[in-house]
């Protein structure tokens, strides 16, 4: 009977006796989890989907001044991406200084006012708290210069008109005019990829009547391109530069409209008159 007792008594599983010290553990572990959510998760969710900033647009300017004695006022807005953009005027549209209650910048209004900037094709705006605006900026890129009437423009490769001022940095780009011009000044330039040298010799261009380009040379010679494919008619304009006397003053217009003649109209120097001539 004794060694049936024993046997059952190795069987019986083995009961350990929790501590008081391990509950209270467990307790502290259990309230620092619910103490993280509550004061840090939670108000960074609220944070990121607006609730905080919707809280004190309803409480107003009071919200706002009792944030800034807690230390959430602008010290720095820092802006990324600035080349050309005047520093005044991306500071208007933050519509908040040093000082102020950084919840008086509003990301997604101050990104709409930004990309309202001609220079901005886009921009990325964040609070970044307790005291720092961020801003980081895409600005546009001039490919040439239009000019309307009397007035001059950047245009960049989306036809977007840029407001001009001067600078030796955009002196080297091709004048462009006509009202449908900033539209398709890419397409144009894109044409002279494959001939750099000749590109260099065209002073500006005209775009007439919505349809093509006429080139103005340096030289003063106008060359009137067709309404499609104008690399045929760039490498045989490129050809008639190499081989002809196009610079000395006696040809006016040449004219590479059709796909497979081309003319060319000459001036005489005192007269002023015009032969018309065929190459073929």
């Amino acid at each position: 009977m004794r060694r049936k007792h024993k046997a059952a008594s190795r069987t019986r599983p083995n009961r350990r006796q929790i501590s008081w010290l391990e509950v209270f553990s467990n307790f502290y572990a259990a309230k620092r989890t619910i103490f993280m959510v509550s004061f840090i998760v939670l108000p960074t969710l609220s944070w990121s989907m607006g609730w905080v900033h919707t809280a004190f647009e309803h409480v107003g300017a009071k919200g706002e001044q009792a944030l800034a004695f807690t230390g959430f006022t602008v010290d720095d807005i820092l802006v990324e991406g600035r080349m050309q953009t005047d520093p005044q005027t991306i500071l208007a549209a933050v519509g908040a200084t040093r000082g102020d209650p950084i919840f008086k910048c509003d990301p997604n209004a101050t990104k709409e006012r930004l990309e309202n900037i001609t220079w901005i094709q886009s921009a990325t705006v964040q609070r970044r708290l307790p005291s720092t605006v961020y801003i980081r900026l895409v600005e546009r890129k001039p490919i040439a210069i239009w000019q309307n009437e009397s007035k001059r423009h950047l245009v960049d490769e989306h036809g977007a008109v840029i407001e001009y001022f001067e600078s030796p940095q955009f002196q080297h780009l091709m004048v462009v005019t006509g009202q449908q011009a900033p539209t398709h000044t890419k397409e144009l330039l894109d044409g002279f990829s494959d001939f750099p040298e000749l590109r260099q010799k065209i002073k500006s261009a005209v775009f007439i009547s919505g349809r093509r380009w006429d080139l103005i040379m340096k030289n003063n010679v106008r060359v009137k391109l067709p309404e499609k494919n104008i690399k045929p008619a760039l490498t045989h304009l490129e050809r008639l530069e190499k081989e002809h006397r196009l610079t000395d003053g006696r040809v006016a217009t040449i004219d590479l409209r059709l796909p497979d003649r081309s003319f060319l109209y000459v001036q005489e120097a005192e007269d002023d008159k015009k032969n018309k001539g065929k190459i073929t």
